[in-house]
């Protein structure tokens, strides 16, 4: 007798059903609330990082390593245009909103450094800019 792949067991019904509800719970408790919900200042303040946090958390294993290995060289491409785009930032942080041009600069200087500016033969694909 063929075992099909998906074998639903009624513990995993039971689960799905519970997880729902708990979802549905905890999300729609402040919609179903009668008064208007008001964050304590130390929380809304911490949640201002949470997009930069997420962001980095994103980007720096790109930058800072390859095929799961710390970088060791900081002649790297990524390195120089974190930097460059970094530096851009710091120049025109009165700007709004400076990241575009920042994240701009940087995809730039990465196209400049991988195609003529670096050395020839990529190693193991790193970008050498040096």
């Amino acid at each position: 007798m063929m075992e099909s792949w998906f074998n639903f067991q009624w513990n995993n019904g039971w689960a799905i059903l519970g997880l729902s509800v708990i979802t549905v719970l905890s999300r729609g408790f402040f919609v179903l609330s009668d008064q208007a919900w008001k964050l304590p200042h130390w929380l809304e303040r911490s949640l201002e990082y949470a997009p930069i946090a997420a962001l980095l958390a994103v980007i720096a294993p790109e930058v800072f390593t390859l095929h799961g290995e710390w970088i060791h060289t900081w002649l790297d491409a990524r390195w120089m245009a974190c930097l460059a785009g970094v530096l851009y930032y710091c120049s025109c942080a009165s700007a709004t909103p400076p990241c575009s041009g920042s994240s701009s600069l940087g995809w730039r200087f990465i196209c400049l450094c991988t195609s003529g500016l670096g050395p020839d033969g990529d190693q193991d694909g790193a970008h050498p800019c040096v």
